[in-house]
């Protein structure tokens, strides 16, 4: 599985989600989408260590943690691609 289309996969599937939004702070829009799916990615960190593994072979227990840790790289980094086809957030794929 490649690094970038897991990342692009997780990408997709979260552009619809609602993220936390700090009152009284003026702020691009930009920087709420970063906010939004770095929270969106906190909480799917939070879902992944909390399911049980114990019926995964060695093998797949290893991929799993190489995932995880390229999703905690790609959300530390916060650069995310920027949706410049719709004014709201709606998933779409780019070829």
């Amino acid at each position: 599985m490649r690094r970038a289309f897991v990342i692009a996969s997780v990408v997709a599937g979260s552009v619809g989600l609602t993220g936390l939004v700090r009152t009284g702070e003026a702020r691009s829009p930009r920087s709420h989408e970063i906010e939004r799916l770095q929270n969106h990615f906190d909480s799917v960190a939070v879902e992944l260590n909390q399911r049980d593994i114990a019926s995964l072979t060695t093998t797949q227990r290893a991929k799993r943690a190489t995932l995880a840790s390229w999703l905690r790289e790609y959300r530390a980094a916060g650069v995310f691609p920027t949706n410049d086809r719709f004014d709201t957030p709606t998933p779409f794929f780019r070829d």
